[in-house]
């Protein structure tokens, strides 16, 4: 094991054009000109899985690139993965490991004038540092981003209001001591307070709520989306729109609604799929959260008192 902290991109680039069979990238931050250089890099029949996370204020920021899903879709023999909720920074190029503070891109790499100061520890991953079993969880945990996932995120980008309000720091909510929401780490996110209507409200401060119970399942909900401080309602509601666009469990939710269903069929799909215990209780409650936040995309229908849910349809694209 050696730490490495200097030439850093030269050094995983190295590895790069070594690597024979699979490659490994895994960084909340990535930029399409880092991933450029890597791909530029490795050889054609590596094998590359890259794993990020998708958050609409860092597209606006500019910390890292939507763009990125045209390099991965453009070379083949690659994909890209999501996890919404990704700290961790990863790469392995078959059997060496680098992990350690280096996001993909530029200044994290030194390939910029104002370059960060970071730090990777390099390993082989067939010694007793073993990262097999993390990289189970990141593959688990993670869900394929699509053409269409791009789109979505393009759209929103695109309709955004100025992006300099934004700060990167995420919202810390003291109000409420929110240690026993969770029991550590939570493997698949679904929203638990009931009344989005008014989660805006709380968010600023407001306690819209009377029930203790409701509040710590609001405030368990905002930390888990990390939201930035002193937003206005219009940039809280497309963050949460994004958020809510990219979690695990609304991935392929929205891949099951291919066709409309009644509910249910989502209730019996959320028990078997993800082994919820009050499935009835987590729909209900998720369907309130779809058609308040994402009304453009989803409706639901109550023909002969069964609700039908689905997607709404796509407008022709000319």
């Amino acid at each position: 094991m050696r730490l490495e902290w200097a030439r850093l991109g030269d050094q995983l680039l190295e590895a790069c054009a070594d690597c024979r069979d699979e490659a490994i990238l895994v960084a909340p931050f990535m930029k399409a000109e880092s991933l450029r250089r890597f791909f530029a890099n490795l050889p054609s029949s590596v094998a590359v899985t890259c794993i990020t996370r998708w958050r609409l204020e860092e597209f606006a920021l500019g910390v890292s690139d939507l763009d990125c899903w045209k390099r991965v879709s453009e070379r083949g023999n690659s994909k890209l993965m999501l996890l919404s909720n990704l700290h961790t920074k990863y790469f392995r190029f078959d059997d060496t490991v680098y992990i350690g503070s280096a996001n993909l891109t530029m200044a994290a790499l030194g390939w910029s004038r104002t370059s960060n100061v970071e730090a990777l520890v390099r390993f082989s991953s067939g010694s007793e540092h073993s990262s097999a079993a993390l990289e189970s969880v990141l593959l688990s945990r993670s869900v394929e981003a699509s053409q269409e996932l791009f789109e979505q995120f393009e759209s929103m980008l695109l309709s955004m209001p100025v992006a300099s309000r934004f700060k990167p720091e995420p919202q810390t909510i003291e109000a409420l001591d929110t240690s026993s929401i969770g029991g550590g780490v939570q493997a698949v996110w679904f929203p638990r307070f009931r009344s989005p209507e008014v989660l805006f409200r709380i968010y600023s401060g407001v306690a819209d709520v009377t029930s203790v119970d409701a509040l710590r399942d609001a405030i368990g909900d905002l930390s888990y989306f990390e939201i930035p401080a002193a937003l206005n309602e219009l940039e809280f509601r497309d963050l949460i729109r994004s958020r809510l666009a990219a979690a695990e469990a609304l991935v392929r939710l929205d891949r099951f609604l291919t066709e409309r269903r009644r509910f249910g069929e989502v209730r019996s799909w959320l028990r078997n799929e993800f082994q919820v215990k009050d499935s009835t209780s987590a729909w209900q409650t998720l369907m309130r959260w779809l058609l308040y936040f994402l009304p453009d995309r989803y409706e639901a229908e109550t023909p002969n008192y069964s609700e039908i849910f689905g997607r709404k349809p796509r407008p022709a694209r000319f």
